[in-house]
């Protein structure tokens, strides 16, 4: 299981208590709001709308991509099935581009026998 980024932490127990959870964020965006006010304005919202993202459902990084959240490099990455020129756009090395190709393919093989 991959670790939840803060904006996705509240979802699985959002629909039991959706006000306390809002309210949880809510007071949460207002300080990120107070003490690092480049964050939200970064991505564009407000501490009402960082609240309401928080709550809601978490994305599949195919979703991401087609709602315009992430890139499809980056997707491509995340999902193991990179090329090199993702890697590089990413700023990967060259050592660091072939390590994971050779580790996608190999993960790749596994996946594919089972």
């Amino acid at each position: 299981m991959s670790p939840q980024t803060p904006l996705h932490a509240g979802a699985a127990s959002a629909e039991q208590h959706p006000e306390s959870e809002y309210a949880f964020w809510l007071d949460h965006a207002r300080m990120l709001e107070r003490e690092h006010p480049e964050h939200l304005a970064a991505l564009g919202l407000t501490p009402e709308a960082y609240a309401r993202l928080a709550i809601e459902p978490a994305m599949s990084i195919e979703e991401s991509v087609a709602a315009g959240w992430m890139d499809a490099s980056e997707g491509r990455i995340l999902l193991g099935c990179a090329t090199l020129e993702d890697l590089l756009e990413w700023h990967y090395t060259p050592e660091e581009a072939a390590a994971t190709l050779r580790r996608q393919k190999q993960e790749s093989a596994c996946g594919s026998s089972t």
